[in-house]
């Protein structure tokens, strides 16, 4: 596969405040080959006291799977320029079927550098292998988990700020189940107009959301393609040491 690494710049309603030069590109054990902006600035749902999130991985070379000297994975994280967390991106995968957040750095395009053709590949032709009724669940709960938090919030700004996130991943596990992808394009002025409404009618709505999701109509597998997956990941770390990027 390509390993072309593409490195965009970052931004929002409040601008390009980190700039994807000042990110980390290394870790101890390997390259990191993929960041993308998680969290509500990733939809435009940020307000100016977010902070910057960013989720990726890193490749380790086969020397330390193999070699004398085999190190376990390791996630890594920073405090600075923004709040950065990488994890091999073998653990990377695994996480697919129970992390919304994983899923979401992974298959929607406001990333920045580096990425690589890998990622790309992924999020334009293979959306479907991905997706499964573990991760859809994962969506709901985490939605419905929004609520409850909100439910014990004073009314305010901090409040409608989860909402409209657990708005979000409700609307992400409808679009799973009925298009079959992931879609960064929510109707985000419908997101922030049941944020404003009264909290109570904010929290209803999202419990008759969540259970308005179709249960069918998506052929959804119970986990990802493993299978699939794992060979493309192979196929990715030969091309890294083929081409001495480690």
């Amino acid at each position: 596969l390509p390993g072309t690494e593409i490195i965009p710049v970052v931004l929002s309603k409040t601008g390009a405040i980190v700039n994807p030069s000042d990110l980390p590109t290394e870790t101890d054990l390997g390259p990191i080959k993929h960041l993308a902006v998680a969290g509500s600035r990733a939809y435009g749902l940020e307000n100016e006291t977010s902070d910057w999130d960013f989720i990726g991985f890193y490749v380790k070379p086969k020397r330390l799977f193999l070699g004398v000297q085999a190190q376990h994975d390791k996630t890594f994280s920073w405090k600075e320029p923004a709040e950065i967390k990488v994890h091999e991106i073998g653990q990377f995968l695994r996480l697919l079927e129970k992390s919304p957040y994983i899923h979401e750095s992974l298959v929607q395009p406001n990333y920045t550098g580096p990425t690589s053709d890998f990622v790309l590949d992924l999020q334009m032709n293979h959306q479907e292998r991905l997706i499964s009724s573990r991760l859809v669940s994962a969506y709901r709960h985490l939605g419905l988990g929004m609520a409850d938090k909100a439910e014990g919030m004073e009314p305010g700004p901090k409040m409608e700020k989860v909402i409209r996130n657990g708005y979000r991943a409700l609307f992400t596990a409808f679009n799973l189940v009925v298009w079959g992808e992931f879609k960064i394009k929510h109707d985000r002025e419908l997101i922030y107009h049941l944020a404003s409404r009264p909290k109570q009618v904010a929290i209803d709505g999202l419990g008759k959301t969540d259970n308005t999701i179709p249960k069918s109509g998506f052929d959804l597998r119970p986990e990802p393609d493993w299978a699939w997956l794992n060979e493309k990941l192979l196929e990715y770390r030969d091309y890294l040491e083929e081409e001495n990027e480690y």
